[in-house]
């Protein structure tokens, strides 16, 4: 998967079409949502993953979220309340 995408995140970012806000070669895609929103890993510093954050970009427009922590922290910090679907609140403001 990210052979596919890093060409099109690496026009982006070249251009400054769409604020892509990390070097495509750190943004390591490891899932994607119905809606087409993909996660990364942000393999910055290369050879620390354990300081490795998370991006997620907005499918239909040029926002990106960055979560400070692990794969788990984003997951659970950004899950819908059980029993009710849609995006929990807060989901593109940074919280």
């Amino acid at each position: 998967m990210p052979a596919r995408i890093r060409p099109y995140l690496r026009t982006d970012y070249d251009r400054g079409t769409y604020p892509v806000p990390y070097d495509p070669d750190h943004l390591f895609a490891g899932g994607v949502t119905g809606n087409g929103e993909y996660l990364f890993r942000i393999a910055d510093p290369a050879t620390d993953s354990s300081r490795w954050r998370i991006a997620v970009n907005e499918a239909r427009g040029p926002v990106w979220f960055t979560h400070d922590g692990t794969v788990t922290s984003f997951l659970v910090s950004h899950r819908a309340p059980s029993g009710e679907g849609g995006r929990p609140a807060g989901w593109w403001d940074g919280s």
